[in-house]
């Protein structure tokens, strides 16, 4: 992609370059790499601008706020992006754009205790993948309502909406999403009374993310770890060990059958 980048510039598409810029900044902040992700977008920003493309812009805007709050950057950062954005997905009237930006809005709301207006904006974005018969987007809603029902502690609920997730990502290939779900299943599974299924579930998803350079966002570092290290405690350190090494060699399919 990069070659593709340097034979766009030395053509002087520069629409082409705005977007590969951008395409790039998705790769890299995937892949955990914020710093150059955000200046990928930023880059995209400035070239959309000068072509006066609304809807390169909003979508820059959107992905490079995004990429800022979940390296945990200070909302002083990325909220002025995010409402830019998100004010203009609305007037070029980007159905995709709006519903991820949606989930955005959600997400940021939950990790700020908002459970109300997490609840609402990630339905809203639910609503609109469902409309565009988004598959993906559909997948990723219902992941991060997951989020928003164990936050409020209905384990039940959360467990269904997970469960639904990972079967559109397992549907799809999806590894990421896969990767994704499975992390966040856990806890619920643990809180459930399965603390091994739960280890073996994190286990299987640490070695998805090795396998495809998708690390754990550090605006969910911290609660994974305290997750983590509660299970440890109630297994104790010889069954997590067991538990974990069993997930480790196990794919998405296996550990959600064996549990």
């Amino acid at each position: 992609m990069e070659e593709g980048l340097a034979l766009f510039r030395a053509l002087d598409d520069q629409g082409r370059v705005a977007w590969l810029l951008f395409t790039l900044g998705l790769l890299n902040a995937k892949q955990g790499e914020y710093t150059r992700a955000g200046v990928l977008f930023e880059d995209s920003v400035t070239l959309f601008k000068q072509l006066g493309n609304k809807r390169g812009i909003a979508a820059a805007l959107t992905q490079w706020a995004g990429t800022l709050f979940i390296s945990q950057a200070e909302p002083v950062l990325f909220d002025p992006l995010l409402q830019e954005g998100v004010s203009l997905q609305r007037e070029v009237g980007d159905q995709e754009g709006m519903a991820g930006a949606s989930l955005l809005l959600g997400w940021v709301a939950l990790t700020q205790g908002d459970m109300a207006t997490a609840r609402t904006r990630v339905e809203e974005g639910l609503t609109l993948y469902r409309k565009m018969e988004h598959r993906e987007g559909i997948a990723e809603a219902l992941a991060l309502l997951g989020k928003v029902e164990t936050a409020r502690g209905d384990h039940a609920c959360a467990r269904v909406l997970y469960d639904e997730s990972l079967a559109l990502a397992r549907d799809i290939g999806d590894q990421e999403l896969i990767a994704s779900d499975l992390t966040g299943l856990a806890p619920v599974v643990a809180m459930q009374g399965e603390p091994a299924w739960a280890v073996r579930l994190w286990a299987s998803a640490e070695a998805l993310r090795a396998a495809i350079g998708a690390p754990v966002p550090p605006i969910e570092r911290a609660a994974y770890d305290q997750a983590v290290a509660a299970v440890r405690d109630s297994l104790g350190e010889s069954a997590f060990v067991a538990a974990w090494t069993q997930g480790r060699m196990m794919t998405a399919e296996q550990v959600l059958t064996i549990k």
